[in-house]
C-alpha cells in the first residue's frame, strides 16, 4: 500500500510552484499594462514594403486597445473575452470595407465563422426590442 503522505507531499510541491507561476504571471502582465500606458498615443510602425495592410494595421491597433496581441486573436482559444475581442475586430474591419473572407484571413477564421462574430457583436450591441 502506498504512504498516504506522499500525494500530499506532492500536492505540496505543486502547490508551491503554481504560486511561483502565477507571481510570474501577475508580473508580466503588470509590465504589459505599464508598456501600454508608455506606448499610449505611439503611432504604430508600418513597413515600406507594404507587407502588413491597411486592415491588419487595423487589428493589431485595436487587438492592443482590447489589452491583446493579434497573435493571441489568431490563436485557438474560445474563451469569451478573446470571442468578444474577436467579435469587435471583425466589425470594425467589416465597417471599415474589408469583406469576410479578408477578415478572416487576418484573424485565421473561416468567412463563415466571421460572418457569425459579426451576426453576434450586432446581437451585442443592439437596443432591446421590447414588444406591446
Amino acid at each position: 500500500m502506498t504512504d498516504p503522505a506522499v500525494p500530499l507531499v506532492m500536492v505540496r510541491v505543486l502547490a508551491a510552484r503554481l504560486d511561483v507561476l502565477q507571481a510570474a504571471l501577475d508580473e508580466v502582465q503588470a509590465q504589459a499594462v505599464s508598456l501600454r500606458q508608455a506606448l499610449d498615443g505611439y503611432p504604430v510602425a508600418v513597413p515600406d514594403d507594404g507587407a502588413v495592410g491597411r486592415h491588419e494595421m487595423l487589428a493589431m491597433r485595436r487587438a492592443a486597445e482590447l489589452g491583446y496581441t493579434l497573435a493571441q486573436l489568431q490563436g485557438r482559444s474560445r474563451r469569451q473575452a478573446l470571442v468578444a475581442a474577436r467579435d469587435d475586430i471583425a466589425t470594425l474591419l467589416h465597417d471599415d470595407g474589408a469583406t469576410a473572407v479578408a477578415i478572416g484571413r487576418i484573424l485565421h477564421r473561416d468567412h463563415s465563422t466571421i460572418l457569425s462574430a459579426l451576426e453576434r457583436w450586432r446581437r451585442r450591441h443592439e437596443a432591446p426590442q421590447h414588444r406591446p
